[in-house]
C-alpha cells in the first residue's frame, strides 16, 4: 500500500526526523510503500542535524516549506492510498491539514502504533473538526467528526494540574472515548 507518513516537525529537536526514520523503516518492513516528509526534505539539501526545531532554522539554511508543502500535497493527491500520522500529530497543523486533505480524497488514516499492531484493519483518525474556544482555560484542537458537545478545562490549586473533561455522551465516539483514555492513562484522575 503506498503510504503517507505523518506528523509533527516544528518545534522537535532534529525536526523529528529520527521519529519519521523509524516509522518509515517499520511500515517498509511490512511492505508498504512509504512517501515521509523528512526523507523527501533531506533529498531537497535540508539538514536538521542539531537543530532545536524552529521555522527561522529552516529559513536559514534557506529551506522554503511552501515547496516542501507542495511536493507533500502533490504526492498526496497523486500517489497516497492513506495516511499513517505519528502520534504527535494533533499538535501539528501540517499533519491535521494532511489529515483532512486525506479525509477529502476519501482516503483513511490510521495513528502509527495502531496501525503497526492492526494494519488495514486498526481504528481509523475521524475527519477533523474545529474546537470552540470557550474561555481562556479552554483546549483548543481539533476533535473526532460527531462528537458535538465537550470540553477541557484546567486550573492549577496547589502546585497541581486539575483536567475537567466534559461532554455529550449521546455524540461521544468509541475513537473519541478511546482518546480521552489514552490522553488521561497514567494520570491522577479522580
Amino acid at each position: 500500500m503506498k503510504l503517507y507518513l505523518g506528523g509533527k516537525m516544528l518545534g522537535i529537536p532534529n525536526f523529528g526526523f529520527g521519529f519519521f526514520d523509524e516509522a518509515a523503516e517499520a511500515l517498509r518492513a511490512l511492505g508498504h510503500e512509504v512517501f515521509s516528509p523528512a526523507e523527501n526534505d533531506r533529498g531537497a539539501g535540508f539538514d536538521p542535524a542539531g537543530l532545536a526545531g524552529t521555522a527561522d532554522e529552516m529559513d536559514s539554511q534557506g529551506f522554503s516549506r511552501r515547496e516542501a508543502i507542495e511536493m507533500d500535497t502533490s504526492w498526496i493527491t497523486r500517489h497516497s492510498e492513506g495516511m499513517v500520522a505519528i502520534e504527535n500529530w494533533p499538535d501539528s497543523s501540517g499533519a491535521r491539514a494532511e489529515i483532512s486533505l486525506h479525509h477529502a480524497l476519501s482516503l483513511p488514516v490510521w495513528e502509527l502504533n495502531e496501525f503497526l499492531r492492526f494494519g488495514t484493519q486498526a481504528s481509523r483518525i475521524a475527519p477533523l473538526v474545529p474546537v470552540q474556544v470557550r474561555d481562556g482555560r479552554t483546549q483548543k484542537g481539533t476533535a473526532a467528526e460527531g462528537v458535538k458537545d465537550w470540553l477541557v478545562t484546567w486550573h492549577i490549586p496547589n502546585d497541581r494540574v486539575v483536567v475537567e473533561v466534559e461532554f455529550d455522551t449521546r455524540s461521544l465516539t468509541t475513537q473519541f472515548a478511546d482518546m480521552i483514555a489514552d490522553r488521561l492513562r497514567g494520570a491522577n484522575v479522580r
